[in-house]
């Protein structure tokens, strides 16, 4: 249920919910934090995403959110053959 909420957030307004994203992103279940990394790497101030989810010291947290900013930043490049 709390990767559906993760999931749902981001059809809202991401950067109204960055703090309930967060608190998810720091969740005990890998599924669910890979579902709010997801959410928040949609956010329009990622310099201040990263500061907080620093500030709660949860290093799979920080983590989960560079793999999200590191495969969105992969699906973003044109392929050149």
């Amino acid at each position: 249920m709390r990767a559906i909420v993760a999931t749902a957030l981001a059809s809202f307004d991401v950067n109204q919910n960055m703090d309930p994203l967060i608190d998810l992103l720091c969740d005990r279940a890998w599924w669910v934090r890979y579902r709010a990394a997801t959410s928040l790497i949609l956010c329009s101030d990622i310099a201040a995403v990263v500061k907080k989810i620093e500030a709660r010291e949860d290093r799979y947290a920080l983590e989960m959110f560079q793999f999200a900013l590191d495969k969105q930043a992969l699906c973003n490049r044109k392929v050149v053959a």
